[in-house]
């Protein structure tokens, strides 16, 4: 029998399951409480859906799909053992078989907020003891420096060659250039990165570009705002006068990143223009996500001194609740701090 790959989507989910995902998911009535899904953000209730969807397309193909059978009853022990062998053949990692179970536990608990699950809590607890990443994330950890310097490089080359025939694709490459060295800079999660908007998200004041997020965009739930430097002030600068105008065409859009089909950059697409040049540049790909380790490790080793700044870069926060609204000149102090470090790495290479 064919192993699933779809997930099945939420209209086609069994009655129950709908009207009880419904009630997890609403929150608009006052004189009730929120549903367990209410205060999830849209990508987590996604994510949720999702990977619960994979659950009922792998019980519909095995022929274990009861309409009548409400999601607890569904979850045996037997059939989770052979669910978590199901996604094992798929060749899916052991982190990524913990976070579909995790995700299958988070939907039920929702929905059935009185069930005994025992059962997916029990595998839980042995999944995630053995689900080690697939691969050493220290071992491809590089300098930061690094990154920012073949970003600039690549922009400097290509902006030699604007005169050249191919434009369109020659702004697609500096993109790609411009969106590493952000990412070396100021490593946000790509959720983030994404979705940035011109005078929105990204204004520039004096010489140099802020970049500003509320609370109800980023994963922590706190403001996220900071300054870039000024050193990349010219490369922004050329990318919105030429490069990404030239991508757009005669279309209009307010986010940053601009895909060569002229429409606005969605998560995927980023991720795989930044491994795949990332690989091209240095080597090895480094993925969005792990520029942030690179940043961490950068401080840690060039200004160990400096180390309580590495929050403040990532957009985490341990501060004090009257600490965490903005200010300006702390944030300037910590983006030239970490960017003079990475100016040290710089003058070591050269």
């Amino acid at each position: 029998m064919p192993h699933p790959r779809r997930a099945i989507r939420l209209k086609q989910w069994p009655e129950i399951d709908q009207r009880l995902w419904d009630k997890a998911s609403e929150d608009a009535d006052p004189l009730f409480e929120p549903g367990g899904a209410a205060h999830w953000k849209l990508k987590t209730r996604h994510t949720v859906m999702t990977h619960y969807g994979l659950w009922l397309a792998w019980l519909m193909e095995m022929g274990l799909l009861d309409p009548t059978v409400p999601p607890a009853a569904r979850a045996t022990r037997g059939r989770l053992g052979d669910y978590q062998q199901h996604l094992r053949a798929r060749g899916l990692a052991p982190v990524t078989i913990a976070a579909c179970i995790r995700d299958v536990h988070g939907a039920i608990k929702v929905m059935e907020p009185d069930a005994d699950l025992t059962v997916i809590t029990d595998l839980l607890v042995r999944l995630n003891s053995t689900a080690e990443p697939s691969r050493n994330k220290r071992l491809r950890v590089v300098s930061s420096g690094l990154l920012y310097e073949a970003a600039i490089r690549e922009m400097r080359r290509l902006h030699k060659r604007r005169q050249n025939s191919g434009m369109r694709h020659i702004a697609g490459c500096y993109r790609d250039a411009l969106i590493i060295a952000f990412l070396a800079l100021r490593p946000i999660r790509l959720a983030n990165l994404s979705a940035i908007e011109l005078d929105r998200h990204l204004t520039k004041i004096g010489d140099r570009y802020w970049c500003r997020f509320a609370p109800a965009e980023t994963k922590e739930g706190r403001p996220l705002e900071f300054p870039m430097p000024e050193s990349l002030t010219p490369w922004l600068d050329h990318y919105l006068a030429t490069y990404r105008l030239l991508l757009l065409r005669d279309r209009k859009s307010a986010r940053l990143w601009i895909s060569i089909r002229s429409t606005h950059m969605v998560d995927n697409s980023i991720y795989y223009r930044v491994t795949t040049c990332t690989k091209r540049f240095i080597g090895s790909p480094i993925n969005p996500h792990l520029f942030r380790d690179c940043a961490a490790t950068t401080i840690a080793e060039l200004a160990p001194e400096d180390v309580g700044i590495i929050s403040r870069i990532l957009g985490h926060s341990n501060l004090a609740t009257a600490e965490l609204y903005y200010n300006q000149a702390g944030m300037v102090i910590v983006g030239r701090r970490y960017h003079q470090a990475l100016e040290a790495l710089r003058d070591k290479l050269d």
